[in-house]
């Protein structure tokens, strides 16, 4: 059965492009073209394809009980041709962007020019390669920002089905949507917030979560896991994907799962569920995510999530 809200939304009207192919850079040319990455791992998620996503098998089987990757649910936006990397440098270019490297909530590093960040992405060698060695503080910036920040409520709303996710989300009364950029090597170390709808706009970005649901987030196993992933914060995410998750114990590893989101692909996860990304090659994503967790004021300090009661369509 297929759901009738995976709807591409209004038509918007936009020039014929080709930027997300791969294409011979001349020297001269300003950096205009997001960079691609070929990576392939394992997929322990599950997955569907989004002509056979159905909302009552999504509500009985994984609403709060376990992370979904539904494969082309975003592939119809306008976002995934109209955000082209020239095109957000000319259109959004004088927005203030705070980026941070090796981060795990949205950034709030030092401001500079939309422009200026979206330039300054893949152009060191040394930034944009990464290396097992590098620590967090030689990692390259990472944009995870509320969209207002960078555009208008209608060219938002033109480029992302916004009421579709809100509504697959549980139609929560308290939400926040954030627009993510970055190039090689960011993403964001070992997290947990209510739950969430991520869709990949450019490039790819691999997922690690926890397994179960809701109801495991204060499991003994996780907690232990948590505890022990936590000790290699500083060393940034890109770094223990892939030089200690490789080696972590077998009674840990079990608990992981992975799955790597390309382009148009859209990713569920329940709440308090622990997460963690890494991005390959440019990547540009969009997220909706609830808002009713209560943080405690004392820095790395989380009190028990409160959560509201998702209302997910018939």
């Amino acid at each position: 059965m297929r759901f009738v809200l995976w709807s591409t939304g209004p038509d918007v009207a936009v020039a014929q492009n080709t930027e997300w192919q791969d294409a011979v850079v001349e020297p001269a040319a300003q950096n205009t073209q997001w960079q691609d990455a070929d990576v392939e791992f394992p997929c322990t998620i599950d997955v569907v394809d989004v002509n056979y996503f159905s909302m009552s098998v999504f509500r009985a089987n994984y609403a709060l009980k376990k992370p979904l990757v539904v494969r082309g649910g975003a592939k119809n936006w306008a976002a995934q041709t109209l955000w082209t990397k020239s095109f957000m440098k000319e259109q959004y270019g004088s927005a203030r962007v705070t980026p941070q490297a090796d981060t795990n909530q949205p950034t709030t590093g030092e401001g500079m020019g939309f422009q200026t960040f979206l330039e300054s992405m893949n152009s060191d060698p040394q930034l944009s390669e990464y290396n097992s060695s590098s620590r967090a503080r030689e990692s390259p910036l990472y944009v995870f920002q509320r969209w207002w920040d960078i555009m208008s409520r209608e060219e938002f709303q033109k480029a992302v089905n916004s009421m579709m996710l809100w509504e697959i989300l549980g139609k929560p009364d308290q939400f926040d949507q954030y627009i993510m950029i970055g190039s090689n090597g960011t993403g964001l170390f070992w997290h947990a917030h209510d739950c969430a709808w991520n869709a990949c706009i450019q490039g790819k970005r691999r997922w690690f979560l926890f397994s179960g649901g809701t109801d495991d987030a204060d499991s003994i196993q996780h907690q232990e896991l948590k505890d022990h992933i936590q000790t290699y914060r500083e060393a940034g995410m890109r770094v223990w994907a892939d030089s200690y998750y490789p080696s972590l114990p077998k009674e840990h590893k079990r608990h992981i799962l992975q799955c790597v989101q390309e382009k148009g692909d859209m990713i569920y996860v329940p709440q308090g569920v622990e997460h963690a990304v890494v991005n390959y090659g440019d990547t540009v994503a969009v997220a909706m995510q609830s808002w009713t967790t209560k943080w405690c004021p004392e820095p790395g300090y989380r009190a028990r999530p409160t959560y509201g009661v998702p209302q997910w369509p018939q």
